[in-house]
């Protein structure tokens, strides 16, 4: 029973990731400021994730190491493994936001240089 509501507390956990994932296609039409906000919120969110994916994993450590009866490892796994998907979906934002920030990249010329 333990085991199931464990892995039923991950799964419903994931799917505000993947629900904003998805959301991502409506920011083709963006202006270059709206992206730059996405890119922030992006970056907020891998950062958000790879702390969550840390604190998880020096506290399974830490207390795999210092034996106790207590929860605490199984608490450090399941905020480290929330952590992971919360850093996937924030890398993968990140980067979509990237691709479409390319169009305002300004390219003068095509870069030929004649030197005499």
């Amino acid at each position: 029973m333990k085991k199931l509501l464990l892995i039923l507390t991950i799964i419903v956990l994931t799917l505000p990731c993947i629900a904003q994932h998805d959301t991502l296609t409506s920011n083709q039409l963006m202006q270059k400021e709206l992206l730059q906000l996405q890119l922030n919120k992006a970056q907020n969110t891998i950062t958000l994730g790879v702390m969550l994916f840390l604190v998880g994993t020096a506290t399974t450590i830490t207390t795999l190491a210092i034996p106790t009866d207590t929860a605490m490892p199984t608490v450090g796994l399941v905020t480290a493994l929330i952590g992971v998907p919360i850093w996937i979906t924030g890398v993968t934002h990140k980067n979509d936001i990237q691709i479409q920030l390319i169009q305002y990249q300004s390219c003068l010329g095509i870069g030929l240089k004649i030197r005499f």
